[in-house]
């Protein structure tokens, strides 16, 4: 709220726009005034003095703005694409594709001992961990994982697979977290030629719920005699990965000091 974007062709300093300005997905409505670049040339005309105060100042405003679209475009090339580009969800994805994901996103800090998510309430994003240290607390408050630099949480919420954290997320050092907006992904599915991509993704949220309805893979262990009605089998099943080989492909497990720990 009380914003201002366009000063300088409104000034006629400029005739072209040097940024693209757009309303956050999540904001709610946005009502915006209109200044006419005619009215404030007419009003300068009359006031001289002002008008070459002004010059002054939105000139040095040029360059500050200059300078954070650089930061911005630093922060997209060599930190949050490289950590979606990371992450098990978004690995093989384009460049292009993982740019358009990221050019919305923000990245936010934390202090230690902070919870980020909170089991049950409502979520429609992933968190990426950029740095620091945190950990997974189950329901009761007991500690069932725990995060580092790489990790990611929510998977399931970013897919539209469920609409609630499934564990509580707590900072065990300062962090800084990227958090992935589901309107995000769809919006870079929108924008870039990736029907490929968007079948993929069609592909994983069929077959995730039906390892759910099957409940797979506590169901395939015969020694353990898990039932697929089960709350905790179905839980597991929702954020466990499918891996396809193809006949004499190896396949190298992921490590067990790997960001998201080890792996059954």
């Amino acid at each position: 709220r009380g914003a201002t974007f366009g000063e300088m062709g409104a000034f006629g300093l400029t005739d072209v726009r040097t940024a693209t300005a757009r309303a956050a997905a999540n904001g709610g409505l946005v009502a915006c005034a209109c200044v006419k670049g005619l009215a404030i040339v007419q009003a300068l005309r009359q006031f001289p003095r002002a008008q070459r105060s002004m010059v002054g100042y939105f000139r040095a405003q040029e360059a500050r703005n200059h300078a954070t679209e650089q930061q911005r475009k630093e922060w997209l090339l060599t930190i949050a694409v490289p950590a979606l580009g990371a992450t098990q969800l978004f690995s093989g994805c384009s460049q292009e594709f993982l740019h358009e994901v990221a050019v919305t996103l923000a990245e936010t800090t934390h202090e230690a001992n902070k919870v980020i998510a909170s089991s049950g309430s409502s979520s429609s994003s992933m968190l990426a961990f950029l740095s620091g240290t945190g950990e997974l607390l189950a329901a009761n408050g007991s500690k069932v994982g725990s995060f580092k630099v790489g990790s990611t949480f929510g998977e399931v919420s970013v897919l539209g697979l469920f609409s609630c954290w499934m564990g509580t997320v707590r900072t065990t050092s300062p962090c800084r977290i990227l958090e992935v907006a589901q309107s995000s992904l769809k919006r870079a599915l929108e924008e870039t030629a990736s029907s490929g991509l968007s079948e993929g993704l069609r592909r994983l949220v069929a077959d995730r719920h039906d390892q759910v309805a099957r409940g797979i893979p506590l169901t395939a262990l015969p020694w353990l005699g898990a039932d697929a009605s089960e709350a905790s089998v179905r839980a597991v099943s929702l954020v466990s990965e499918k891996v396809l080989l193809q006949p004499g492909q190896l396949w190298t497990p992921t490590p067990d000091d790997g960001p998201a720990g080890p792996f059954l």
